[in-house]
């Protein structure tokens, strides 16, 4: 992964050519490796390929490390704003809350460093958009854009069972942690601070659902189209002279994004793929439709098997926090890479799917018990009960470890709790981590959390969101034709009588938890796994020492698996090999 990575011992001794070494073996090819600063306690080193973006600022006696992108400044109102919070992080004075106000009023995709011979300062933006992970004791603190460094540097690794057991349940742990125990994920918002001997890590900001604004439903959709054309437009711009790349599926948020593209002029190559189980073909076909009505190339990738290769090069340098079905989008970009060139950027469709349609809960929840079960039965891979079947680990507090964490939302209201859930922890700990796959490759962005756009749509009253009202008056806006193609896996368009009759069915029969329940466990099928994958999991699951410590191996193999449980567990087994 490229990025930064801060190696820090209060002993003095870390060797920078073993951290040097280390990170080469590690990195992919063609990636260059920068020592960008180093004091007596610490190295700084900086991982890249040609046209990842980052800038260094270089002063007398400091070094401010921008990685990523800022879109809404330019470079001398970013220096001038990061040169104040470092002189008043000197002085201790009210330096956090200027870096909230920064975060807060800063749109991009980044991670800002600020490093002298005494001190460092390091925070992210307030969405995180850019994951990063560290790991503490009492002699080190380790903290890298890429959870596999941390992996192979720390020297006594453990994984964290209660996070198993949370991956088993949603696909990701919850909270900050990872599989790895005493390896964290950063939440948005977060200052890491060394100063007076001492390091710090403390959150500054969390976004509060529940917080809505009081305006008409004309005014907020000027608003948010203002706000999504805006998005686009400083994209774009920050990256003059790229070749423009955007996945394109059946979708609605895709399809917006390809139309603020067009509705601006910019030149940008559609792509789609074929996925190895075709599990995307109705994409391919919506995708076809929209290309021929604009008259523009779709580029089809057609990825026709599970690589094995690819998908055990996924799990080792995401240590599982990207599930295995997702190794084939390794063969994905590469190819895309070899067509379009180094110099990329990867546009999609992901966080219109969570700020755009209504996804508050149509059920009042009573008490926690409530939301903890709609968790489960609306986001569960495995359920608890079903995991005590097949392994040995401990379910007995799960539920209260999940709900540890959920106390501490800043909303008061539980469904907007559960809205808080699907942000922070699917959203921010599931979804960023597959966008950040993306960038191994090229640097991938969408306009729909640019962060003005997040803001006002976050902030917009949920009955405004209703019956897609405001995707289908975003599509009235930008070309009402393309609307009229279906959505994929719907088999209809958004201005369709059956998209307010589904709708309509899902608002109110959710309403019963015992009927939300039957409806998701009917989406499961049994799945098959091709060659070699079925092969690959039996094989380590009769060899893996950990795996027979974990799982009760007879029952295991008893159990029928859908695709997303043959995954969820294909990820966990390749992940315990490395052990």
């Amino acid at each position: 992964m490229p990025g930064i990575s801060l190696f820090f011992d209060s002993e003095k001794k870390l060797n920078k050519e073993e951290i040097l070494k280390l990170l080469k073996e590690f990195s992919f090819k063609n990636y260059e490796i920068d020592l960008i600063y180093q004091n007596d306690f610490f190295f700084v080193f900086f991982n890249f390929y040609n046209f990842y973006p980052f800038k260094i600022f270089k002063k007398d006696n400091f070094l401010i490390l921008l990685e990523g992108k800022i879109y809404n400044k330019n470079e001398k109102e970013i220096e001038k704003d990061l040169k104040e919070i470092y002189k008043d992080f000197l002085k201790d004075s009210n330096y956090k809350e200027k870096i909230r106000n920064f975060i807060l009023e800063t749109d991009g995709e980044y991670i800002i460093g600020i490093f002298d011979k005494d001190n460092f300062l390091i925070f992210n933006d307030s969405i995180g958009r850019l994951p990063i992970y560290y790991f503490k004791d009492e002699k080190n603190f380790f903290l890298s854009r890429d959870i596999g460094i941390l992996n192979k540097i720390i020297s006594k690794r453990e994984i964290d069972l209660e996070s198993v057991s949370e991956y088993l349940i949603f696909m990701y742990p919850v909270g900050n942690k990872t599989l790895l125990k005493n390896v964290y994920r950063s939440f948005p918002a977060t200052i890491f601070e060394f100063k007076n001997g001492k390091i710090n890590i403390c959150k500054i900001y969390e976004w509060n659902f529940e917080e809505k604004e009081n305006l008409s439903y004309k005014k907020y959709l000027e608003i948010l189209y203002e706000k999504f054309i805006e998005g686009i437009k400083n994209r774009v711009e920050n990256f003059k002279d790229f070749n423009l790349i955007l996945g394109l599926s059946g979708g609605f948020d895709s399809r917006i994004v390809f139309l603020g593209l067009k509705k601006l002029n910019y030149n940008f190559y559609p792509v789609t793929f074929i996925d190895p189980d075709k599990k995307h073909l109705p994409d391919l076909i919506v995708s076809k439709k929209i290309s021929k009505i604009s008259k523009m190339d779709l580029k089809i990738f057609d990825i026709k098997e599970f690589k094995l290769d690819s998908i055990k090069k996924l799990i080792e340098i995401k240590c599982g926090l990207n599930y295995a079905e997702m190794g084939f989008l390794i063969d994905f970009f590469k190819k895309a890479k070899e067509i379009y060139g180094e110099k990329s950027i990867y546009f999609t469709g992901d966080g219109g799917d969570k700020i755009l349609p209504y996804i508050l809960p149509t059920k009042k929840f009573k008490n926690y018990e409530e939301l903890f079960k709609w968790i489960i039965i609306k986001n569960k891979i495995f359920g608890i009960e079903e995991i005590k079947k097949f392994s040995n680990l401990n379910m007995k507090k799960i539920k209260e470890k999940i709900l540890e964490k959920i106390y501490l939302y800043p909303e008061k209201n539980l469904n907007y709790k559960y809205i808080h859930f699907l942000f922070y922890e699917r959203c921010f700990n599931w979804l960023f981590e597959g966008e950040d796959r993306n960038r191994y490759f090229m640097f991938s962005t969408t306009p729909f959390y640019s962060l003005e756009f997040f803001k006002n749509g976050i902030s917009i009253p949920d009955e405004y969101k209703k019956y897609y009202k405001i995707y289908r008056d975003f599509f009235k806006i930008l070309d009402g034709e393309i609307a009229k193609i279906e959505k994929s896996f719907f088999g209809f368009d958004i201005f369709s009588k059956k998209i307010f009759l589904r709708e309509f069915l899902k608002y109110n029969l959710s309403k019963f938890l015992f009927i939300a329940e039957v409806v998701e466990k009917n989406k499961e099928k049994i799945y098959t796994p091709p060659y070699p994958l079925k092969e690959t999991f039996v094989e380590l699951i009769k060899k893996n020492k950990i795996l027979k410590e974990i799982f009760n191996i007879k029952n295991l193999e008893k159990i029928p698996l859908s695709k997303n449980k043959f995954f969820n567990l294909l990820t966990l087994i390749l992940f315990f090999e490395d052990f």
